[in-house]
């Protein structure tokens, strides 16, 4: 078609398509296609730490015609998932999960592999399984604070220097002889121990640090930096700075109680300051202990945002250095992964007030329960929507959602459920898809993003609706098919230009699919200008033009 009667955005026209899958006589939405013979497909859940959420979403799969297994933290850890095994890994909760259980999980899903997530941040508490239980990786460092054999670091009571924005504001550190209790067998010199325990007093302005030089205080291949800290009610972050002999600085941010705690800081947990001569911290850069030249604790705006202006103290003590002897789940980092973590992706969804289906998936649970009257469950809603929904959860900052032909993207976004505010205003995708294109390519991974998934375990209508949108989602992922893009080529055409259309389909079942793409184009008042449609042949889990 040429664009002598076609002018601007017709890559929107992508919102248009309709496909039809194995001979089906109506057309389906373009973006989720159920199989009509469906196969059995697997799904293991990794659970929840009460296991209420694992086993309801095990009974209502299986109800589906669902293989499902659901595997404990341990051994998940023990077993790693094999890549395409199983067919789908649900998160009952992917908050809080075990480190190994989370790095194995993120390896399946790059094997390509399918993950649903309920909850939100996903990953946001990886726990570490100790002789008392699993813990966060936090709370680990005060158990790892207490195993490895430490080495104090000396610092003088005349050696610290002060850095901060107001010159003028008061600032001071003194040493003290009452400090946290320390493991028996340590050094029994008063005045040594006075000079390990310190009370740092600011009227806290942008930043306030100070530092003293400690190089060669990670000889002997020490690469741990530990000590006890807390703070007062007003100071519930520490930043922790070390500058290495180039001058490249490397900071870390700690949070604190009223209490002491222990702390035990890795290389890795040391990030980059841009505002540095070295410019480091570039690929594969990070913090080298063995070239420390200087140590520094305080307060900033950038580094311990919860730390407001004014008055602060915060005491520190018994700072030492030692020998790393775990290098397994504890140091885990999570990747990121487009859309679902790390957290920074993430926004709080604010003032929700109802959950509207912005995908044909959505309609379709919302249509079902509209024709069955839910009588159990509290009157239904409309066909359309909204379902009351007033309750903390998060959006993933938008993403490309597939609009245009051939443009190489990295990934596909799509919305399942928004959710508005009272006054009918999008506030963010409570629950959508991840369709992996160029990054993590095959792969495909959702996220329901409540701030508490604990709620589906209710029988309030929006917990039903949500609960059937995710076993609809876990169909469609395992036995469906999606365009990962349609449209033109280009957004807008000069009269007389040639337009280009065109489509990527991709298939989520076992079997080859045979579909119809429909190319609908019509003008801004709504009049017919093309269509046509093409049949398309798709080998299992692969995409194709």
């Amino acid at each position: 078609m040429t664009g002598s009667r076609i002018v601007g955005w017709v890559g929107l026209l992508a919102a248009a398509l309709w496909m039809t899958g194995h001979g089906s006589a109506a057309p389906l939405s373009a973006d989720a296609l159920s199989a009509s013979a469906r196969a059995s497909a697997s799904v293991v859940i990794v659970p929840d730490e009460s296991r209420k959420l694992a086993d309801r979403f095990a009974a209502l799969l299986e109800e589906e015609g669902f293989e499902v297994r659901v595997v404990p933290w341990e051994d998940l850890e023990l077993d790693r998932l094999p890549a395409g095994q199983p067919d789908l890994v649900l998160l009952a909760d992917a908050r809080r999960m075990p480190a190994a259980s989370a790095q194995a999980v993120l390896s399946y899903l790059s094997s390509p592999g399918k993950v649903i997530a309920i909850g939100a941040p996903a990953f946001g508490q990886l726990l570490v399984k100790t002789a008392a239980g699993y813990v966060t990786q936090q709370q680990y460092g005060e158990v790892l604070y207490g195993l490895v054999s430490k080495r104090p670091v000396r610092l003088d009571p005349a050696g610290w220097s002060r850095a901060c924005f107001r010159a003028d504001r008061q600032g001071s550190i003194q040493p003290l002889s009452d400090g946290p209790r320390r493991p028996s067998g340590g050094e029994k010199d008063a005045d040594s121990r006075a000079a390990r325990v310190w009370e740092v007093s600011t009227d806290f302005a942008g930043w306030d640090n100070f530092s003293q030089p400690i190089a060669g205080a990670f000889a002997d291949g020490h690469t741990l930096l530990c000590f006890r800290a807390r703070g007062d009610a007003g100071t519930p972050q520490l930043s922790i700075e070390c500058k290495e002999r180039d001058q490249s600085r490397w900071i870390a941010t700690v949070e604190l109680s009223t209490e002491w705690r222990g702390y035990v800081l890795r290389p890795a947990d040391f990030v980059p300051w841009a505002d540095s001569p070295a410019h480091r911290g570039g690929p594969g850069d990070g913090f080298n202990p063995a070239h420390v030249a200087s140590l520094s604790f305080g307060l900033s705006n950038s580094h311990t945002p919860r730390c407001k202006p004014g008055a602060r103290t915060f005491w520190f003590g018994d700072v030492s250095t030692a020998a790393d002897i775990d290098r397994g789940a504890s140091q885990y980092r999570v990747p990121v992964v487009d859309g679902l973590c790390p957290s920074h992706q993430l926004y709080p969804l604010a003032e929700a007030a109802s959950l509207r289906p912005a995908h044909v998936l959505a309609e379709s649970v919302l249509e079902a329960r509209a024709l069955s009257g839910c009588p159990a469950a509290g009157p239904a809603p409309s066909a359309a929507g909204p379902i009351a929904f007033a309750h903390p959860g998060y959006s993933s900052v938008w993403r490309e959602q597939g609009i245009g032909f051939d443009r190489g993207r990295a990934c596909r976004w799509v919305r399942l459920l928004d959710a508005y505010d009272a006054g009918g205003r999008n506030r963010g995708a409570l629950a959508w898809l991840m369709l992996g294109g160029t990054t993590l390519p095959g792969a495909m991974w959702a996220d329901l993003a409540l701030a508490d998934p604990a709620l589906l375990d209710a029988d309030a209508p929006e917990a039903i609706v949500l609960r059937q949108t995710t076993v609809a989602l876990a169909r469609a992922m395992t036995d469906g098919g999606f365009l990962l893009e349609a449209g033109s080529r280009y957004f807008s055409y000069r009269p007389g230009e040639t337009v280009e259309l065109g489509a990527l389909v991709r298939s989520c079942g076992r079997r080859e699919a045979r579909w119809r793409v429909t190319f609908d184009v019509r003008d801004a008042g709504g009049k017919a200008l093309f269509a046509t449609s093409d049949r398309v042949t798709v080998p299992p889990g692969e995409p194709r033009q």
